[in-house]
This record gives C-alpha cells, structure tokens and sequence, in this order.
C-alpha cells in the first residue's frame, strides 16, 4: 500500500464520487487519516499510485493531479 496526500477539498470530492459514483471508487476505504497540517494520507495501492505519478507532470502534487481527474471525470465521464 502506498499513501497519497490530499487536500480536505480532494479529499470530500472523492468522498462525493465515492458516494454518488461508487463504480468509481468500488473500494474505496475511509481508513484516511486527517494529518495535522488538515490535509488526508489516503492508502492506496501500488498500481494506483503508479498511474497516478505517470499521469501528473512534474510540477503537480498528488492533489493536483486527483483534482484534473475530477475535473475531467465530471466533464467527460469514463470514456
């Protein structure tokens, strides 16, 4: 397992698609835990966080990257 970390924004517009969209996030666990700067260290596994690093550039952080995921999920949907 590895941990992403992710604004308290990020972290409720996963928590919405997880809830209005489970076939989304079918296993999403709330088994996050607030860091004591406010933001979330989600686990996720490795083959997440493998996409998720070669999809965001290098100036992006985790957030960033989930954000223009959701961003383009609500836009376009899966396909």
């Amino acid at each position: 397992m590895k941990i992403i970390t992710v604004s308290t924004a990020t972290y409720h517009a996963i928590m919405d698609l997880a809830l209005t969209d489970p076939e989304i996030f079918p296993n999403f666990k709330t088994a996050s835990e607030r860091l004591e700067d406010g933001n979330w260290a989600i686990p996720v596994s490795e083959e997440v966080h493998d996409r998720l690093q070669n999809f965001r550039s290098e100036e992006e952080t985790d957030d960033d990257a989930i954000q223009k995921l959701i961003r383009f999920y609500r836009k376009h949907g899966l396909n």
